[in-house]
């Protein structure tokens, strides 16, 4: 994944320079293609099962349509104003369609997302990381971007070399979180990453909002990009380190979703609060538009630090894990 960052920063800034931005949606058609069709030669055949099983198709239904409609109540939000109809009826649908989820979850026979796991402490806390994780980290490239070229007014190939860098550290940052694993715990390497990548937000922050060079901001670009390798390694072990064999796809998936949704409300959530504290529109980006940005998401790495701090030891887990199997047990 982090060399397809470094191949991607590279490659997207070739076909925006030269086709245009809309070639990089364009490129996944081929890459899911090919994609689709080496899982017929690489992965194994699937076993007939005698498990009287059916996908949960209400559940996903209104899952995704109510995350969508939230997250496009949110996007419309800068532009239209948070009373508009545009944005108050997305977000009231979302929310209906999240609350019929639920209820749909509690009745079905097979749910996507067993309730049930939520019981669990570290898949709480470890959804919880990869929800913050990409609503923070996540939205970094996109107020840089911003700023590098139309502020600073860095083309696309220059922006997308830049960005090497910085995916190349997140590259390595990864190793470095696997290795601290084997001699640090879960909670004193994240406490150690968060405040890191906090520190190194700051810092390209405060060069952004001085108009500084841009080689001056890629030193604590770099080293918050590590910590965002270290976070991304250990957020999942955290998340399914307690959850029971049988349900580890379950629990990888409800740490997985937390992160994409993240990334989605993040997003949306900072621009709106950017849009408001700059002043500006999102067609009439400005350097107070970034800065702005930064500052939010310095507040949202602070979240995550706090949330490392519940990051239970291991020996907490052993001691408190029979006590939950039993409630999730009730539960069910």
């Amino acid at each position: 994944g982090s060399t397809g960052m470094v191949l991607g920063s590279l490659l997207g800034g070739v076909l925006a320079g030269a086709l245009g931005w809309g070639s990089v949606f364009f490129v996944n058609v081929p890459l899911g293609l090919i994609g689709a069709g080496a899982a017929f030669f690489f992965l194994p055949a699937d076993q007939p099962s005698t498990a009287k099983t059916r996908l949960d198709i209400p559940g996903a239904v209104t899952s995704t349509a109510g995350i969508l409609a939230i997250v496009y109540g949110m996007v419309q939000a800068p532009e239209i104003g948070w009373a508009a109809p545009g944005t108050l009826l997305p977000l009231l649908a979302g929310i209906i369609l999240l609350v019929l989820f639920v209820a749909i979850e509690r009745r079905v026979a097979s749910p996507l997302v067993p309730l049930a796991l939520f019981s669990n402490a570290g898949l709480r806390t470890g959804t919880a990381t990869t929800f913050v994780f990409m609503a923070s980290f996540g939205a970094l490239p996109f107020f840089i971007t911003i700023y590098l070229q139309q502020i600073a007014h860095v083309d696309p190939l220059a922006t997308g070399l830049i960005f090497m860098l910085p995916s190349a550290c997140v590259l390595l940052g990864t190793m470095i979180g696997g290795r601290l694993s084997n001699i640090w715990s879960s909670r004193r390497i994240l406490a150690l990453a968060w405040s890191v990548g906090a520190v190194g937000t700051i810092l390209t922050g405060i060069v952004m909002a001085a108009r500084g060079p841009v080689l001056l901001g890629a030193l604590p670009f770099a080293v918050l990009s590590l910590a965002q390798g270290v976070v991304f390694t250990v957020m999942y072990s955290v998340a399914t380190a307690e959850i029971p064999a049988a349900d580890q796809g379950v629990g990888s998936g409800i740490a997985t979703s937390g992160q994409q949704i993240g990334g989605a409300v993040g997003l949306a959530v900072l621009v709106a609060a950017a849009t408001a504290a700059g002043h500006t529109t999102v067609g009439a980006l400005t350097l107070d538009f970034t800065t702005a940005g930064m500052a939010g998401i310095v507040v949202l790495l602070l979240l995550g630090l706090l949330i490392a701090a519940s990051v239970r030891s291991s020996a907490q887990a052993a001691v408190e894990a029979p006590h939950e199997d039993r409630k999730a047990t009730a539960v069910n």
